[in-house]
């Protein structure tokens, strides 16, 4: 073989190696860095909508696609506690273009008391964008004015009084609480959203509802929160005590925070094979949560105080102890 033939071939064989390391690159990484200009993106949201994550997502999202240079269209699947909607969002290309809502407990209720086909470590968490705090909430013409009231009207009519909230979640898990610590019967009724429990509790179906802080803002005028899940008394509900100020009465140990955990999450590879769009998707949310309009529309709401930035490596850390916590008290629970 001649000189010449030997530099074709060694030309050639440059080509296809330069090519085939471009056909590699281009299934790892975004196909330049204006995506997602012109990509399709869904939110998937495994809840009703109207409901206070639902509409947490809504009123963010604007500003969110304004960083992204695009629109993010909203797929609402209600169903088994967010497992419905969380299994359509598992079967969907993990390369960017389908984001999660999703909300803790009811993430980790699927895993344990459901037998969902998904574990935990299959959701990257971009961030923890609201810990809205469990609350006992009543119709403003209820009998029950405050929490001794609603406690006293149970225990003088047992298995009589229902709550009603989405099973296998923070509500359910704070209520079974009171429960046993109370020594309280009353009967759960379940909904698969939070606008259809607070629908209910002004239709006087359910006697009170294990529901939000700031989800049920949207009930200001026609009821009233007579307790908080939380650590010190909710800006929004300032009236109303903590359950730790109600259980102290009893001299009970309290119980800690907790309520509705509300995130976006990716799939864990897409930091990996394509490690340009999970920035882009990482960057451009920190952007919109600290747009000045953005943390201005959450002082007026009244949902500032429920509002946080963590970051992905915090979250993510406080998504497995929240799994964690489901998992201790999963035999109290049941769907």
């Amino acid at each position: 073989m001649n000189k010449k033939n030997v530099l074709v071939i060694a030309g050639v064989l440059v080509i296809a190696v330069l090519f085939a390391f471009q056909v590699v690159s281009s299934k790892t990484e975004a196909p330049d860095d204006n995506w997602p200009n012109g990509v399709k993106l869904v939110m998937h949201v495994p809840y009703g909508a109207g409901g206070g994550g639902d509409t947490m997502v809504r009123q963010f999202l604007p500003y969110w696609e304004k960083e992204l240079g695009t629109n993010i269209i909203i797929e609402n699947r209600p169903g088994a506690s967010g497992m419905v909607g969380t299994k359509v969002w598992m079967e969907q290309p993990k390369d960017g273009t389908h984001i999660l809502f999703l909300c803790q407990l009811y993430l980790s209720g699927n895993i344990l008391l459901q037998g969902a086909d998904y574990k935990i470590d299959d959701f990257d968490v971009i961030n923890f964008q609201q810990l809205d705090p469990v609350s006992i909430c009543v119709t403003e013409d209820s009998p029950y004015q405050t929490i001794d009231d609603l406690i006293d009207a149970i225990r003088e009519n047992p298995g009589k009084l229902t709550y009603g909230t989405i099973p296998g979640g923070h509500g359910q898990l704070a209520m079974e609480f009171l429960k046993d610590k109370l020594n309280l019967d009353f009967k759960l009724i379940t909904y698969d959203a939070g606008a259809k429990y607070r629908t209910a509790l002004l239709g006087k179906h359910v006697d009170f509802i294990a529901g939000n802080a700031a989800g049920d803002l949207s009930l200001k005028g026609a009821a009233k929160v007579l307790a908080v899940s939380d650590s010190e008394r909710n800006s929004i509900w300032p009236d109303a005590p903590t359950f730790n100020e109600v259980l102290a009465k009893y001299d009970i140990e309290g119980f800690p925070p907790t309520g509705s955990s509300r995130a976006f999450s990716v799939s864990p590879t897409l930091k990996t094979e394509y490690p340009k769009r999970y920035q882009k998707l990482v960057d451009s949310y920190k952007n919109a949560y600290e747009n000045p309009a953005y943390q201005e529309a959450l002082k007026k709401s009244g949902e500032d105080s429920i509002s946080h930035y963590y970051g992905a490596e915090e979250s993510n850390k406080l998504n497995r102890e929240l799994h964690q916590t489901m998992d201790a008290y999963k035999d109290k629970m049941t769907i």
